[in-house]
């Protein structure tokens, strides 16, 4: 086996010898495991600093035992599950071969934070379709019911959602009382910590192979976690529960408060938000609209003053002049009756539409939303 067959919480058999750290019959994770009736452990994760195999009784747990590559052994199960293939959001918006079932409100409400091609409610345990944005009321977990010739996939099958869980970065002491004891344990030159601001040591220290060893990181410590700086200027997009999308857009203040206010006026809660992605920002600042005459207006968001711009034939066309073409409020003489024009010539662009109209009206309000 390599280090590469390895995947976080893969089972793994019980180890029958250990390269480090004493021998397997004073293994307390191999001792927990015997007691709960397991003849697997689960991997946790590869110490990079020497390259030692952490082991545990316990799927998600942080700490455990460490073995040497040799010492392990897939579990036959893990050797017999084929991985599943990955997707991403956009393959499921632009695919009509796939559709998704979704188990649970949790997973709707999982997928809903990044597209916005879902059914604006959870419709119940069936297979939804982000290319049609619908779903199939007699579909479930393998019948594909109102869909033809489609694959049917999980929420864990999706890219951006198979995240793993919050990565841990240091250790922090619980109790500043506890600090005289841990240098000795942990330190062991009484030299003192080699910390930051937000914790004593890092997980990839001989502080915490120290701490491991002595059995007081969880007792003594607590876990810090990786946290995604924010700073004003950055992209970031969030899920609208009032306005069923994903809104995207650039700080404009990180606040004191719990919530940060955006430059489209958009003040959504800190923990909301996320850094954008590429596809997100450029949707957020271009779009190209190809009218029915076979013509292109491209509206976009100067990057300097922040305004939105219509150009057509190379030049700037105002809003308000297409809006007002669109909301016609003309009346027939005296009558009060409303005139309607369907199409338009507009210098040498002949025959325009009203739909073209609503076109460009609404890619410029969605980038100036």
């Amino acid at each position: 086996m390599e280090l590469k067959d390895l995947k976080v919480g893969m089972k793994v058999k019980i180890p029958k010898t250990k390269g480090v750290y004493g021998p397997v019959s004073r293994s307390n994770v191999i001792k927990k495991a015997l007691k709960n009736n397991q003849d697997y452990l689960y991997f946790i994760k590869i110490d990079k600093e020497d390259g030692y195999i952490l082991l545990d009784s316990e799927k998600t747990s942080r700490e455990g035992d460490f073995f040497l590559l040799q010492d392990i052994e897939l579990y036959e199960e893990e050797k017999r599950t084929p991985e599943k293939p990955m997707y991403t959001i956009k393959e499921l918006e632009e695919r009509k071969d796939l559709v998704i079932y979704l188990d649970s409100q949790e997973e709707f409400n999982k997928l809903k934070t990044i597209t916005n091609n879902l059914t604006n409610i959870y419709c119940g345990k069936h297979c939804y379709s982000l290319y049609e944005r619908n779903y199939s009321s007699w579909s479930n977990k393998t019948s594909t019911g109102g869909y033809d010739d489609v694959n049917i996939i999980k929420i864990d099958q999706i890219t951006e959602l198979n995240m793993k869980e919050k990565e841990i970065v240091g250790y922090k002491l619980i109790k500043p009382e506890y600090e005289e004891a841990a240098l000795l344990l942990c330190i062991k030159d009484g030299m003192g910590w080699a910390k930051n601001e937000k914790y004593h040591f890092s997980n990839e220290s001989i502080a915490y192979q120290n701490a491991i060893k002595a059995r007081i990181l969880d007792i003594w410590f607590e876990p810090v976690f990786f946290e995604e700086e924010f700073k004003i200027g950055d992209w970031v997009s969030f899920y609208s529960e009032v306005r069923s999308k994903i809104i995207t857009s650039q700080i404009k203040d990180w606040t004191a408060h719990s919530y940060c206010k955006l430059k489209n006026g958009s003040e959504p809660f800190k923990h909301l938000i996320r850094k954008a992605t590429e596809e997100e920002i450029a949707a957020a600042t271009h779009k190209t609209v190809k009218l029915s005459i076979g013509k292109n207006v491209d509206i976009g968001r100067d990057k300097l003053s922040n305004q939105v711009f219509i150009i057509a034939e190379g030049k700037t066309i105002q809003y308000k002049h297409i809006n007002n073409l669109y909301c016609n409020t003309n009346t027939f003489g005296d009558t009060g009756w409303k005139i309607q024009y369907n199409t338009f010539d507009i210098g040498c662009w002949k025959n325009i539409t009203r739909e073209d109209l609503k076109l460009i009206i609404d890619a410029y309000e969605e980038i100036n939303d």
